[in-house]
């Protein structure tokens, strides 16, 4: 019977949150994932598929997991599609889960290069 218990009591201390964001156009060089703005461009057509994953941990109140997977995955932007400087068709994808004391975020943006 106690195992039951601990195992409800595993069970319902975890949380989960998934979230998505789509960008028709995202400037790479001016990019902010709070502050989104779309950018006016010349007619854009794709080129290949590119992708980036982010995760971070966070232990206790260490530091802000998610707070530090946005600021990676601005940088990643910023270096994605080397020589161009919009990606086109972007999904951006958040995951966020928490065990008691341990928290992980990990954001994952998909898109392509601009031609």
């Amino acid at each position: 019977m106690k195992n039951i218990v601990l195992i409800l009591m595993s069970i319902l201390a975890v949380a989960c949150t998934q979230k998505y964001q789509t960008y028709h156009v995202i400037d790479k060089y001016n990019y902010k994932i709070d502050n989104y703005e779309a950018p006016i461009t010349p007619k854009l057509m794709r080129a290949q598929r590119v992708s980036k994953e982010i995760c971070t941990d966070q232990v206790f109140f260490a530091h802000n997991a998610e707070k530090n997977a946005k600021r990676l995955i601005e940088n990643a932007v910023a270096n994605m599609c080397a020589d161009k400087r919009f990606i086109m068709d972007a999904k951006l994808t958040e995951n966020w889960w928490t065990v008691i004391a341990y928290s992980r975020s990990c954001m994952l943006i998909e898109g392509y290069c601009s031609r």
